[in-house]
């Protein structure tokens, strides 16, 4: 991770309401950084084709764009140990398991 090398993370997965639930923990406590939209008329909405395969940053939060169906993040002021090292923000995403139960 970009933000915080050599740090420790978690990542959470679980069933929730008929979809998938993914949540990533790191220690920084700023907002995922923003990626340029693609704009409306692009044959590539996500911005997925203009990627450096080989930077280190923003890719991630591009393919959550573009899967999920809701995604955000949450400043955490305590984080999953104690004490102000662990403080950080949580990103999560929603995605459906099986799209036909969306009408997708």
């Amino acid at each position: 991770m970009k933000a915080t090398p050599g740090q420790i993370i978690r990542f959470v997965c679980r069933w929730e309401d008929g979809g998938i639930y993914l949540a990533v923990w790191d220690r920084s406590p700023g907002r995922p950084a923003p990626f340029p939209a693609a704009g409306p008329a692009s044959a590539d909405p996500a911005g997925l084709a203009d990627l450096d395969v080989d930077a280190n940053g923003h890719r991630g939060l591009r393919v959550v764009d573009a899967l999920a169906l809701e995604w955000g993040y949450r400043p955490d002021p305590v984080g999953p140990g104690t004490g102000p090292s662990c403080r950080g923000k949580w990103v999560w995403a929603r995605a459906v398991a099986d799209p036909s139960s969306e009408g997708l």
